[in-house]
């Protein structure tokens, strides 16, 4: 999955996170997106489903089950 951040640590600002995972399943690094929510606050979820699948693909490329 991924997580949401909305302004939550500071006014206008907005992030959306997903997990990279190892060969063993844990998590080793995160992959962020953060931006002003003028900029992504619309689409803050796409943004979310983005990271979701790049965090996805770069576990697998580590070793992660599919």
């Amino acid at each position: 999955g991924y997580a949401i951040v909305d302004e939550e640590f500071e006014l206008g600002l907005v992030g959306a996170s997903a997990p990279i995972r190892d060969a063993s399943n844990r998590i080793v690094a995160v992959i962020n997106v953060s931006a002003p929510k003028t900029r992504i606050g619309a689409h803050l979820h796409q943004v979310g489903e983005i990271v979701k699948r790049v965090g996805n693909a770069a576990s697998v490329k580590l070793g992660a089950a599919a």
